[in-house]
């Protein structure tokens, strides 16, 4: 459930190709949900700029991932204005305190960025909610979708936290394949500190999303992300460590699961 983050502060191949993908999805956005009325104001606007400059001043991500998560932050803005995107401000709070938490406690501090996480990392992990917002109103109805967006992001706390919190403090780990002894931050690692700490994420940010926006329903999405966190490790440990997928696949793919997830225990 590795989250590394960027070292150097270069823009990428992957890194414009995922500001090009927050670009089409914010023409998406204009020309399928709102045209010809979409008219945003100076706070619809601001909020999300605001939210990628504060981003990048606190070095959660680099100038890549501020440009990219400032684009996909207008999609969820625009979605459900405020009540989504603090959601979203939950789960960028807790991600980010994991992060400075787990790297003052590591050893290897020093081959650690301090530049943030990158546009192609940020849209790992954002494109699946964003693509579920998207689909509003066309393929699914906007209360799934909205189920199924912040299922996604309460398995992006679950697996940045647990990751972090595993790395710093979670000894012995084992391996989720063969639950085998493994070393501290393996792919597909375990630790019992680790997953309490993702555990409690996903339920942070179901209770943000029952507090603020999803009501009951909204326990479904801290399951979902929390089976989400291990799906991440599951994939980690077999086609990751087997060089077919790479980091920002599987986050992708845990993210698409834990959403799909969420989908099905609609019908239960």
């Amino acid at each position: 459930m590795d989250m590394s983050v960027s070292k150097a502060p270069r823009v990428s191949k992957s890194d414009l190709l995922a500001f090009l993908a927050a670009a089409i999805m914010l023409l998406v956005l204009i020309r399928v949900h709102a045209a010809p009325v979409f008219s945003p104001t100076l706070l619809d606007i601001a909020v999300p700029v605001g939210f990628a400059l504060l981003a990048w001043l606190l070095k959660g991500v680099d100038i890549s991932g501020a440009l990219t998560g400032g684009a996909v932050a207008f999609i969820f803005y625009a979605f459900a204005a405020w009540r989504l995107f603090a959601v979203l401000l939950v789960v960028f709070v807790i991600t980010l305190a994991a992060t400075k938490i787990g790297t003052a406690h590591k050893r290897t501090v020093e081959i650690r960025a301090s530049y943030g996480r990158s546009g192609s990392q940020v849209m790992a992990n954002l494109f699946v909610p964003a693509v579920f917002l998207l689909l509003a109103d066309i393929v699914i109805t906007p209360y799934v979708a909205l189920g199924a967006a912040i299922a996604s992001l309460a398995e992006l706390a679950a697996d940045t936290v647990s990751s972090e919190i595993g790395e710093a403090f979670g000894r012995p780990t084992y391996l989720i394949t063969t639950w085998k002894r493994a070393e501290t931050g393996a792919n597909g690692g375990l630790s019992l500190m680790g997953t309490i700490a993702g555990i409690g994420a996903a339920l942070t940010v179901g209770a943000s999303a029952l507090v603020l926006i999803l009501g009951p329903r909204a326990w479904l999405c801290a399951v979902a992300g929390a089976a989400g966190m291990f799906m991440d490790s599951l994939l980690g440990a077999t086609l990751e460590n087997r060089g077919w997928l790479n980091n920002d696949a599987v986050n992708l793919l845990s993210t698409a699961f834990a959403a799909l997830l969420y989908v099905a225990l609609l019908r239960f």
